[in-house]
């Protein structure tokens, strides 16, 4: 059975773990902690069977809301948990807000990039060699948007 629910201290260790699983630069738990002392900050998983499965840490500012990250245990992905944390987080933030979504990806990772468009999410611009690779290479970052409550199902 899956379930939505905000983050609490007790899942950082596992977030940490998925996220070192999904990104080469990746976020102890340390990271996670002070990103959630942050008011501003706030974070959701997907349990499945009572396992963390996915989360999504988001940044607030006004009523916009930027992605900072958002990652899916390898067991679990391809299941759309990542789309159903997206929506199930975008109708609990959408109430009374006027705001949109942000997020910056990386121009070479297609499969987030194709994930994002896939719910509507529109190119807004480009931040040219924003992302540093491991080889030395400079990447540009695109930055994406979307109205919040209009997440295409």
């Amino acid at each position: 059975m899956r379930k939505l629910r905000t983050v609490v201290s007790k899942d950082l260790t596992k977030l940490a773990s998925i996220h070192a699983a999904s990104f080469k630069k990746n976020w102890g738990q340390d990271a996670f902690a002070k990103l959630l002392e942050q008011t501003s900050n706030a974070a959701w998983l997907i349990e499945e069977d009572d396992e963390i499965a996915a989360f999504i840490v988001v940044m607030s500012s006004g009523d916009d809301l930027e992605i900072l990250t958002i990652a899916t245990h390898p067991d679990h992905r391809r299941k759309g948990l990542a789309k159903q944390l997206l929506l199930g987080v975008d109708g609990k933030q959408a109430l009374g807000l006027d705001g949109n979504w942000f997020l910056e990806v990386s121009e070479e990772n297609l499969s987030a990039v194709q994930f994002y468009e896939n719910l509507g999410f529109l190119k807004r611009g480009v931040r040219k060699n924003y992302y540093k690779l491991d080889d030395g290479r400079r990447v540009d970052a695109l930055v994406y948007g979307i109205k919040l409550g209009h997440l295409v199902c």
